[in-house]
């Protein structure tokens, strides 16, 4: 499905959960206002924004968030405020090499570079400073590099219990 004009990504926290977008050279970003979905790939699987409709906003991770489109799924849940969040990356082509960065209120939580679909948790944990405020934002952002050299970014973000 083509969800109209895209204009330049400007900032990671927007008003959408999930964003696949093209980070090879030469290929703009794209970002889709009106979509909870979008996709475009730096191969050329599409000239615009594609993949799924309707609403914006942020998704409350509790008790759980997804987004999806044709080019797969990232899903978080968190059971409630202070509880650990779990996430998953699971796309409908796997196989690649991952570069991902969590976050939780702007602040760095972690990383993962790894060759399989990256997935973990996040917790509460005062000693380190890492704090699960509710109404926090939990944002994953990533790009996985397929074997051809296309690579997609994924991005991903929903609301802390």
């Amino acid at each position: 499905m083509k969800l109209g004009k895209c204009s330049p990504l400007i900032s990671l926290v927007a008003a959408w959960s999930l964003l696949l977008v093209p980070v090879a050279l030469g290929v703009s970003a794209c970002a889709c206002g009106a979509a909870t979905a979008s996709t475009v790939t730096s191969k050329g699987s599409g000239s615009g924004c594609s993949g799924g409709g309707g609403g914006g906003g942020i998704q409350p991770c509790s008790p759980g968030a997804s987004e999806a489109d044709e080019h797969g799924r990232i899903a978080a849940q968190q059971a409630g405020p202070q509880k650990p969040v779990a996430w998953g990356v699971y796309p409908a082509d796997p196989v690649g090499a991952y570069n991902v960065t969590i976050y939780v209120d702007d602040q760095l939580y972690d990383t993962k570079k790894q060759a399989y679909p990256p997935h973990g948790s996040i917790i509460y944990d005062p000693n380190n400073k890492r704090y699960l405020q509710s109404g926090g934002i939990f944002l994953i952002s990533g790009t996985l590099i397929h074997p051809d050299g296309s690579e997609e970014g994924f991005y991903f973000q929903c609301t802390l219990a």
